[in-house]
């Protein structure tokens, strides 16, 4: 099925599957020197996220810690991976787990991939961010 922007969500989920083993690859490449496994961290782990903590899994991450405001949403991924810490606010999370995240994989609602981005950046992070796909106007 086609959407009105041109490309099916097949296409998309496609390209998020690459974009991911393309991120995995570049965080291996100039991550940690003693080691080749990549640690990230999720924010955003119901809907869309769990998917993309999936397709991150599968390319070889490494799930060290998972953050979501909304535990009902993120339930079916928390349960999936009961042994991983869990928080509710993102900046606790990267403060108490810093040494143990290469990377923070985001996939939160479209007001807040900039500022969880950003602040994970700033603390040396690599950062896939899961953002909204433009759409073409109707007129």
């Amino acid at each position: 099925m086609s959407s009105h922007n041109g490309f099916s969500r097949r296409t998309f989920l496609a390209g998020s599957a690459a974009a991911t083993a393309v991120f995995l690859s570049a965080a291996r490449a100039y991550g940690r020197k003693s080691s080749n496994e990549f640690r990230f961290a999720k924010v955003g782990c119901g809907g869309m996220g769990g998917g993309d903590l999936n397709s991150t899994v599968a390319a070889g991450g490494k799930l060290v810690a998972m953050c979501d405001v909304d535990d009902a949403k993120a339930k079916g991924t928390y349960n999936k991976h009961p042994d991983v810490p869990k928080f509710k606010d993102y900046r606790v999370m990267l403060d108490k787990m810093d040494k143990e995240i290469d990377g923070v994989v985001i996939s939160t609602p479209d007001h807040t991939h900039t500022v969880v981005a950003l602040d994970a950046m700033k603390r040396g992070k690599h950062v896939y961010v899961q953002k909204p796909a433009p759409l073409k106007s109707v007129s």
